[in-house]
């Protein structure tokens, strides 16, 4: 179930992928509504690559998930 919702949520964010689309976890992150559905999906990604946490940041204009404390 928790896996679906995590599907479902990451479907919601991605929606499309074709060029000139960004397609990253944090890729909504200016969004009100969908910052904290970035930053979740971030946090998961990045635990899922045996990672503590992860934050949304902007690097060279595109927003990416950045983690830390890696193993």
């Amino acid at each position: 179930m928790n896996c679906l919702l995590i599907c479902l949520l990451l479907f919601a964010i991605v929606n499309v992928s074709s060029p000139g689309i960004v397609v990253t976890t944090c890729a909504r992150m200016d969004t009100p509504i969908l910052e904290k559905a970035a930053r979740y999906a971030c946090i998961k990604s990045c635990q899922w690559q045996k990672c503590g946490t992860g934050y949304c940041k902007k690097r060279q204009g595109r927003p990416v998930c950045v983690c830390s404390r890696c193993h």
